[in-house]
């Protein structure tokens, strides 16, 4: 598997992945844009030339916002997720940052046990922030 930086031209896959994982996707519209940002960082996972995962994020003053990481579903468990967010988290190290954010909804128990295993604690809670369920801040130091 490879993990690289997503060309402009790559935003509808990217865009098929995050409807399918996720409840408020981003648009093939939204993905080019942010893939055009200076402080985006939207990386992809492919095996054998199949974009298969995804994950973007802000990077800028020193913090990395981490703000979706979203897998095919006949990708999952295979530990293409990891794989995104360790490589997120190297990057914006290379891009200076010292921390990173992110959000996860309390029930996602799969993605809360990902994000501490690769250093990630909780710090705040939004209640009812995803309608019926709370979102959980998480945040690391440890970027390398």
């Amino acid at each position: 598997m490879d993990i690289r930086v997503m060309l402009p031209a790559e935003a509808a896959r990217a865009a098929e992945i995050e409807k399918s994982s996720l409840s408020v996707p981003w648009s093939e519209c939204e993905l080019a844009l942010f893939a055009e940002n200076p402080n985006g960082l939207y990386l992809v996972a492919e095996e054998d030339g199949v974009i298969c995962g995804v994950c973007g994020a802000y990077t800028g003053a020193g913090e990395c916002n981490i703000n979706n990481v979203a897998v095919d579903l006949l990708y999952r468990r295979r530990g293409v997720a990891r794989a995104l967010v360790s490589a997120m988290l190297s990057e914006s190290a290379k891009r200076g940052c010292t921390v990173a954010y992110l959000e996860v909804a309390s029930k996602n128990g799969a993605a809360i046990s990902l994000y501490d295993s690769l250093g990630f604690v909780p710090y705040a809670k939004r209640k009812g922030f995803y309608g019926d369920d709370d979102a959980i801040l998480m945040k690391t130091e440890e970027l390398c």
